[in-house]
């Protein structure tokens, strides 16, 4: 599904993964089974939370799938990336992730292409952004 080409523009809008946050994979030992606050609504709600909250490497994940979508085998191999979690993302939120390539740069015998990158929930509240930079030779 690999969509990348030395041709890509700056401006093009990478196709984003749309995922809803459900407790059953919040609580998986991958993201969080060690802290209650991901999974049991009880113990979130005493500590001031709507429901459970995901872990932000859950959004993280789905930004980084969206590229994999896009960079395929060329994001694995020079990928670099820097994120923020700005809101917790809560159980039951669906979340979308968008990218637009800001920069592309020539490099060696390819480009380096720039991508600022978000997930949002349903609602287009910001919960994650991030810039990833890959080089696509």
């Amino acid at each position: 599904m690999v969509t990348v080409t030395k041709d890509t523009p700056v401006g093009y809008e990478l196709d984003g993964v749309k995922k809803q946050m459900v407790i059953q994979l919040m609580a998986s030992r991958s993201w969080g089974r060690s802290n209650p606050v991901h999974w049991d609504p009880p113990y979130a709600a005493e500590r001031g939370l709507k429901a459970p909250i995901a872990t932000g490497q859950m959004s993280a994940a789905y930004i980084a799938e969206m590229c994999v979508n896009f960079f395929g085998e060329h994001f694995f191999r020079s990928m670099r990336i820097s994120g923020k979690y700005v809101k917790p993302v809560y159980a039951g939120e669906t979340i979308t992730t968008h990218g637009v390539i800001r920069e592309k740069t020539p490099e060696g015998s390819g480009y380096r292409f720039k991508v600022e990158a978000w997930a949002d929930n349903e609602d287009g509240e910001m919960k994650t952004v991030a810039w990833i930079e890959v080089l696509v030779e």
